[in-house]
């Protein structure tokens, strides 16, 4: 996978990811500008550097599919100490101890299902599916939490929108894309990111930027550090 190939798919989990912060906001349309904009700033070129080490080895691809694992159990469990915890404080140690907790467990139930696909010949039939299999699971996640998001006010909370973000971008990493589909990427890839991002920082210089700040602080943070 090339640099650009994955600076594209970094900018569509981006764009994809800030569809539910867009949707709580009173003009969805500027406000999903500039939180993908936002979001793909960072995204895009830290997937860049990981593709550059493809072909992914085991650990990388397990941590990538815990991630996806973890996405659901994760958001969850954030919207409930969101409503039962009123100490902000305490809350964070709570959520940041517990992510590291599921993340883990994600991580080890990920490698051991690698493992498992791996005892089997790398081209066998078992090998093939079990690896379908955990990327399937680990999609699953980030699926289910987008369609939440985009149906109830949970999507309030901005951990939802961050874990949705890694999610993705995780997932858009560990699937398997066709030749024609990376030699199209590869050539929009660099284009495509320059083009969104330049137009959401542009976008973000006007009365939008309040509104995309309010929607989705987490992932309008890019831009909130480098516009202050």
């Amino acid at each position: 996978m090339s640099f650009a190939f994955a600076l594209l798919l970094g900018t569509l989990a981006a764009a994809l990811a800030a569809v539910p912060a867009a949707l709580r906001a009173p003009e969805p349309g500027p406000t999903w500008l500039v939180l993908a904009g936002a979001a793909a700033l960072v995204l895009g070129p830290a997937l860049g550097g990981i593709a550059r080490g493809r072909p992914l080895s085991d650990g990388v691809c397990a941590a990538l599919a815990g991630l996806g694992l973890s996405t659901l159990p994760l958001a969850v469990f954030a919207n409930r100490l969101q409503i039962s915890t009123h100490h902000r404080p305490l809350g964070a140690v709570t959520f940041a101890i517990a992510a590291l907790v599921m993340t883990a467990l994600a991580l080890a139930v990920a490698l051991r299902w690698l493992d498992w696909a791996r005892s089997a010949n790398a081209a066998s039939r078992r090998s093939v599916w079990a690896r379908r299999a955990l990327a399937s699971a680990a999609l699953a996640g980030p699926l289910l939490l987008a369609l939440m998001l985009a149906t109830t006010a949970a999507g309030r909370h901005g951990l939802f929108d961050v874990t949705l973000c890694l999610g993705l971008a995780a997932l858009a990493l560990l699937g398997r894309w066709p030749a024609a589909v990376v030699r199209l990427g590869s050539k929009a890839g660099i284009p495509v990111w320059l083009i969104v991002v330049c137009a959401s920082l542009v976008a973000a210089f006007g009365p939008t930027r309040a509104a995309a700040e309010d929607a989705s602080p987490a992932l309008y943070a890019p831009f909130g550090w480098a516009l202050r």
